[in-house]
């Protein structure tokens, strides 16, 4: 078997049983607490998503970095570029932990009601030096990624995720204490660091921290950072939002069902963090008709692969919650709708990402800026009239626009040498096999299971949701099957991913 897939078969499985470890948490904290402290939680995650801005897009440019450097086994330039992505990442460490402590009085603005309890200030400050000890070893991750070995990353943060969730139980309902559930992530971090630089010692002991640095990576990152404020407002600014102007037991349960969905999201990104660097090398190699090629295979796999999924969780998604949390804790059905749009929409994206990276193609600011503010503008306005559904409303309007549409266009002309002809083509066949595979799931689920279904178990949740899996998986396969390229991948992957 390819090493390749078993890469993303072994990701695959840790990401399930981390996120299962994460629904435990939930639910043993809601249990023990209560829904407007597990808001609170959610919100601290978003306002800290803003400080993060000042490190956006460092990632992706150092990736890119080290990829040519790598392969041109230049070890004088590997050890500048080492050296200066770590200097840059303990800079950014120092600030955002300032800026973040500086921040502790302002936190009031950001929620609607009054703060729930003073001991807030105290909580933030704690739950910002645990996010920030990331930067302290990040040099050392992002190397490994570049050089193929994410998999011993992900082996790291699965094992010290383990060890987390079970000291986090412990303090759940031994002390019953906030402020001890917040200080083991700090405590987890500081191992992590240690583990880090161990590993790296062992693979990369030839590399040498020098004096000299190497500023290049900013002048992309210049670029990269308009896509990342992007990607800050799109996905961080819902909950705020909510908070400010709903309330933060609603930005408890919306952020539940957020989680549900990341799922999804995060079983696809598995799989991108080992095609990435892959891609990446092979775009140098090859010319733009064979990208193109893999482009158009990789991402029509990517779309069934997230029609399959998305339709499950729509279908699947309400009793889950049910169980999990209980009734007072579900969604409108038509949130839930958009929200699942949303997603596809997302996964739409994912390769033609990668692709747009491997190519160093940054230059689309002006998108960037665009989708942020239709996003901002029609959730500020909808919100005070319609709700939660109007923030959800926002996000969908500015992914069919620019997400869809405009960004596409311009990454078929520039990476691939395509008109918007062949933009249109493909679009639209893909618009028209997810539309049929939609109808054709929910005519076969409608009639022969939902309406017979009452969940009242998780057992007849799990027989549930096996048998909506496998029905969705048949139809949607047979439907995709239409697709050429959908076809050739289905045969690549029967024997290896080359790719």
């Amino acid at each position: 078997m390819n090493s390749v897939y078993i890469q993303i078969i072994i990701n695959i499985l840790l990401t399930i049983i981390s996120n299962l470890l994460l629904f435990f948490i939930n639910k043993y904290f809601l249990q023990v607490f209560n829904i407007e402290l597990l808001g609170l939680m959610k919100l601290f995650t978003q306002i800290l998503a803003y400080l993060k801005i000042l490190e956006s897009g460092l990632v992706t440019a150092s990736n890119f970095a080290f990829y040519r450097v790598l392969a041109q086994k230049d070890n004088v330039k590997l050890n500048i570029l080492f050296s200066s992505i770590r200097f840059i990442y303990r800079n950014i460490f120092i600030l955002i932990l300032t800026l973040g402590t500086l921040m502790a009085p302002f936190l009031s603005f950001f929620i609607k009601e009054n703060i729930p309890n003073h001991n807030i200030y105290i909580y933030w400050i704690l739950y910002i030096i645990g996010a920030t000890i990331p930067y302290l070893y990040s040099h050392f991750t992002i190397l490994m990624a570049a050089d193929q070995r994410i998999i011993i990353v992900k082996y790291v943060h699965f094992i010290i995720s383990i060890l987390t969730f079970f000291l986090q139980i412990f303090i759940i309902f031994k002390t019953k204490s906030f402020f001890a559930f917040i200080f083991i992530i700090i405590i987890t971090e500081i191992l992590k660091y240690y583990i880090f630089k161990y590993i790296n010692s062992k693979y990369y002991s030839y590399i040498k921290i020098v004096k000299e640095r190497d500023y290049s990576i900013l002048q992309k990152l210049k670029k990269l950072v308009f896509h990342k404020l992007s990607d800050l407002i799109i996905q961080n600014t819902d909950l705020v939002l909510i908070s400010r102007f709903i309330s933060l037991n609603v930005v408890g349960i919306y952020a539940s069902y957020l989680m549900i969905n990341n799922i999804i999201i995060t079983f696809l990104e598995t799989i991108t963090y080992i095609l990435r660097p892959r891609i990446g090398k092979n775009i140098s190699k090859n010319d733009n008709l064979y990208n193109y090629q893999k482009y158009q295979e990789l991402n029509i796999f990517f779309l069934y692969i997230g029609t399959c999924l998305t339709l499950s969780s729509f279908y699947l998604i309400n009793d889950f919650v049910k169980l999990w949390i209980g009734d007072l804790y579900l969604l409108d059905k038509i949130v839930i709708i958009l929200m699942h749009i949303n997603i596809m929409i997302y996964i739409s994206k994912m390769i033609l990402e990668i692709f747009k990276e491997g190519y160093g193609f940054f230059d689309d600011i002006h998108l960037s800026f665009l989708e942020a503010l239709i996003k901002l503008s029609f959730s500020l306005v909808l919100i005070k009239y319609v709700g939660l559904k109007g923030v959800v409303i926002g996000t969908l309007i500015s992914n069919i626009l620019i997400v869809c549409t405009a960004r596409p266009i311009t990454i078929y002309s520039i990476c691939f040498k395509k008109n918007i002809f062949d933009y249109l083509k493909n679009y639209l066949q893909y618009l028209l096999i997810i539309i049929i595979s939609v109808l054709i799931n929910h005519n076969t689920l409608t009639k022969f299971i939902i309406s017979k279904s009452i969940i009242n178990s998780w057992y007849e949740w799990f027989l549930n949701a096996v048998i909506i899996t496998i029905i969705v998986a048949v139809n949607t396969t047979l439907i995709f099957l239409i697709n050429y390229q959908f076809r050739k991948k289905i045969t690549e992957v029967k024997t290896k991913i080359k790719f």
